[in-house]
């Protein structure tokens, strides 16, 4: 960069700092000055969706100003079905910074296809076949069934995502707890709503054992059922 082109840049931002003294109008004149016209913008928090769609939904252009007001952009961005939230800023002379809170799937719900659902129920605008997401499938008959497997899944998630993550399938089984069909076809787990973490740990170790017997070549399918207080139960299915 030139000493002069360096020079224009501390001058501008020095006078943008001197007009900020008076906040009142001090953006209605310097949105008339074209040095300040946005040329790049940085954007963060993107996880699923596509950067270039979340700029075109913002708004922000070239030919617009940085001292435009950020609340018309932020607002543009939180009308997108995938953003939760949106925050922007701007660093001198010329560049903004968008800064996201994507909505987070927790699950595949089947609605003639595979759709991306977060845990309130909300379908979001991501294309699995474009946007690979390792997920499980939520399976229910009614709609209000898989509201509640939503929500599990998505408490679940907090609480040990290690456990979610070896999780292909979530459905309902006896007397309304959860089915768990795991990526290991030989293994489900019956897990009644609102486990805590401590009984999540004691179906980790459970699991830890299946694993080893696997190494060891004993190859069954497996039921780890926990619906029982205190205790887990494993039945061995048959033999594969």
């Amino acid at each position: 960069m030139s000493i002069a082109r360096i020079l224009r840049r501390l001058g501008l931002v020095a006078l943008a700092v001197g007009l900020l003294a008076t906040p009142y109008w001090a953006p209605r004149v310097l949105r008339q000055i074209s040095w300040f016209e946005v040329d790049r913008v940085s954007i963060s928090g993107v996880v699923h969706l596509d950067p270039y769609d979340v700029l075109v939904t913002s708004g922000i252009s070239a030919d617009q100003n940085i001292w435009s007001d950020l609340e018309i952009w932020e607002a543009a961005l939180v009308s997108h079905p995938g953003i939760a939230g949106a925050e922007i800023e701007r660093h001198l002379p010329e560049t903004l910074h968008v800064r996201i809170q994507e909505k987070l799937p927790v699950a595949y719900v089947e609605i003639g296809t595979l759709k991306l659902a977060t845990g309130s129920g909300e379908l979001l605008p991501i294309d699995p076949s474009t946007t690979p997401v390792d997920l499980p499938i939520v399976r229910a008959g009614s709609w209000e069934t898989t509201l509640l497997l939503l929500r599990e899944t998505e408490r679940l998630t907090r609480l040990d995502p290690g456990l979610l993550a070896r999780v292909s399938e979530i459905t309902t089984g006896p007397d309304g707890v959860l089915l768990l069909r795991l990526t290991d076809p030989r293994t489900e787990v019956l897990l009644p709503t609102g486990a805590d973490l401590y009984r999540l740990r004691q179906l980790q170790i459970v699991l830890a054992d299946l694993d080893q017997e696997a190494v060891d070549a004993v190859a069954a399918r497996h039921t780890v059922d926990l619906r029982f207080a205190d205790q887990i139960v494993v039945r061995t299915l048959s033999s594969v």
